[in-house]
């Protein structure tokens, strides 16, 4: 029983971090298409 919990732990936490990593991505462009839209108005 231990042992499928750690599991089912260890797959949340990939998942959170996969998920983060593209939440960071989504952000990150975002910034860049408000640099450029304040490069151009």
């Amino acid at each position: 029983m231990y042992r499928a919990y750690s599991e089912k732990t260890e797959k949340n936490r990939t998942e959170r971090k996969a998920m983060r990593a593209e939440t960071l991505n989504i952000v990150d462009e975002i910034r860049q298409a408000i640099t450029l839209l304040r490069r151009h108005l």
